[in-house]
């Protein structure tokens, strides 16, 4: 049956670098109509590039050869260097983002049916990543704004869904326009981070998305208007940009645009018979999936006293909540994240042992465990990973044999604590585990 012509003149259109603009097809159904190019919105510039810090001194542990595979891992090549900030990967900011360039390789390590598994999946790097190789995987996180990144980013679109967000985008757009009475409007008390006029155009929005019918579109909306609340609000170390009155509106215009062709990038990478990820909001310690579902891990565990994520956090999911009610949706983030800055000595790898039980019973024998981990702070104490780590295997029976190891020295960003690394530089690990004996 030949799918049926859109009936809307709303297309999706890339405009590319060079040339004229050229029509974007979703799938394989028929050609959008072209549309005259509207007036973009003025684009901020941004000096920021990912993973600009890399290229520290390295050091290799274990097997000389595995060492060197996953050294050319950790090495992220220059053309490399914008992953995280195109396509799939562009359409929600997440921080402390795992780099899609060491998940391609890494999975390229991988047999080209091994499932994969991230108990600390984040934004969804590596599910996405896993997607696009064509490896079934699960994933999991404490956090549920997290979770709720990673379904948008790795869930396959259609065409006709796809028409009707980019139709219902260009709706919440012209709706917000509006002045109107918001039950959203309790969200401007208290609000020192955006100017009056921001606030209003954002209330304007939330309330225009609420609206919406379908959940699942609205969904994708709403994910397409939280990467606002950072890009025009005030920080403790940024203030906030001054801006024109309908500059939120256009932006969120432009993002919801883009997000439409990356997940439609996205569906076309994918091939048809692989099915969507499988992720969860779950604790790592506590895994509920079956024994031996996966073949291997690839995860980075929170560092230790780097980031607070429930914090980091806060202000989207406060607006993610529906109007009227005080649903946390970082209820179990708030007890039960790890390695959160300000944790107490020792309770990053008091953690960490429970996760490596619990991935000993899922990875079948035989399989491979890769982690990313960065040395960290407790209260003062420096953690350094390869040695508490080692520790940890060495002292607990556990189903899991050192394989081999690839650190590179990092700068330690938190000046009050940069003292603690003065005598033995912070480095960021990559290490492989192997999976051995059963349980």
């Amino acid at each position: 049956m030949s799918p049926k012509k859109p009936k809307t003149n709303v297309g999706i259109v890339r405009k590319p670098s060079r040339g004229k603009a050229k029509k974007r097809r979703v799938g394989k159904g028929p050609k959008y109509p072209r549309q005259p190019e509207p007036e973009r919105p003025k684009r901020y510039a941004s000096n920021r590039r990912p993973l600009s810090h890399i290229k520290g001194a390295e050091r290799h542990d274990g097997d000389p050869r595995s060492a060197e595979t996953l050294a050319k891992a950790f090495r992220v090549l220059p053309e490399d260097r914008d992953l995280p900030t195109e396509g799939i990967h562009a359409v929600h900011p997440y921080p402390a983002r795992f780099h899609p360039a060491w998940a391609k390789a890494l999975l390229n390590e991988l047999s080209p049916d091994a499932v994969v598994l991230d108990p600390f999946c984040g934004s969804g790097t590596v599910l996405a990543e896993a997607s696009l190789s064509g490896r079934q995987s699960y994933g999991a996180d404490v956090n549920g704004v997290a979770v709720r990144i990673a379904r948008m980013r790795t869930t396959r679109r259609d065409e006709e869904f796809l028409e009707d967000v980019a139709r219902t985008a260009l709706r919440v757009f012209e709706q917000a326009a509006q002045h109107r009475d918001s039950p959203f409007g309790a969200l401007a008390v208290d609000n020192k981070a955006f100017a009056p006029h921001v606030m209003t155009q954002l209330i304007n929005l939330r309330d225009a998305i609420a609206h919406v019918r379908d959940p699942d579109v609205r969904e994708v909306l709403l994910l397409c208007l939280t990467p606002l609340l950072g890009k025009f609000g005030s920080k403790p170390n940024k203030t906030a940009p001054e801006v024109s009155r309908h500059a939120v509106r256009d932006h969120f215009l432009m993002r919801s645009e883009k997000v439409v062709l990356a997940l439609a990038d996205f569906a076309n990478a994918v091939p048809e018979h692989l099915p969507d990820p499988e992720i969860k909001e779950m604790d790592a310690r506590n895994l509920q999936w079956p024994r031996g579902i996966a073949d291997a891990v690839i995860t980075s565990p929170p560092y230790p006293g780097v980031y607070h994520y429930a914090l980091e956090q806060r202000l989207a999911a406060r607006w993610m909540a529906p109007a009227g009610l005080s649903r946390d949706v970082l209820k179990k983030a708030w007890t039960k994240e790890m390695g959160r800055r300000g944790a107490r000595p020792g309770s990053w790898i008091g953690a960490m042992g429970p996760v490596l039980r619990g991935l000993s019973r899922i990875v079948r024998p035989g399989g491979r465990l890769f982690l990313v981990i960065g040395d960290g702070v407790e209260t003062d104490e420096p953690v350094f990973i390869d040695d508490q780590l080692g520790a940890l295997l060495a002292e607990q029976s556990m189903p899991l044999r050192f394989v081999a190891a690839v650190s590179q020295e990092r700068p330690h960003f938190h000046e009050p604590t940069a003292w603690l690394f003065e005598g033995r530089p912070r480095r960021e690990h990559l290490i492989e585990l192997e999976r051995t004996r059963d349980l």
